[in-house]
């Protein structure tokens, strides 16, 4: 599973560069700030005040448990990707491309963008859409209204 396989672009469009930091995690870069951390650890860990249970379940993925409420729901897909469930949904999925990397996929089948290996011993993530949708989905979306990246406007979608 690539590490963007679930991955928020919120800050719209371009490369994200995935750095491995010394205790595990990976620190997210994008027009060179760190945007975001991802440390996925198994077992129970307290992250941003959040209680979280990350355990292998019994179709290849990852159950993520926050505070008690399953959260998101992984498993291996006939393509050798990984799908990837949000209350129940499938909200993304993934499919190896030539490169050594995946292309991500969001619910409706356009793709979201791409991973490939980089030198730093992580991925690249090259997104190409915007994060409406990922928006949408927080009980608030105003409060992350500020992140808000449309995609270019295409009139053959």
């Amino acid at each position: 599973m690539s590490l963007f396989t679930d991955f928020d672009a919120s800050y719209g469009a371009g490369c994200y560069s995935g750095i491995p930091s010394g205790d595990g995690g990976t620190d997210v870069f994008h027009d060179g700030s760190v945007v975001d951390r991802i440390h996925h650890k198994m077992g129970a860990n307290f992250e941003e005040g959040n209680f979280v249970i990350r355990t292998a379940n019994q179709v290849g993925g990852v159950d993520t448990i926050v505070n008690g409420h399953l959260e998101s729901h992984t498993q291996t897909n006939m393509m050798g990707g990984t799908d990837v469930y949000h209350d129940g949904y499938l909200t993304e999925t993934s499919i190896p491309n030539t490169l050594g990397g995946e292309n991500i996929y969001g619910e409706d089948m356009h793709m979201k963008g791409i991973t490939i290996p980089n030198a730093l011993g992580s991925e690249d993530y090259l997104s190409w859409g915007g994060n409406e949708n990922s928006i949408m989905e927080y009980d608030d979306p105003l409060q992350h209204a500020s992140k808000l990246r449309l995609r270019a406007f295409d009139a053959g979608m």
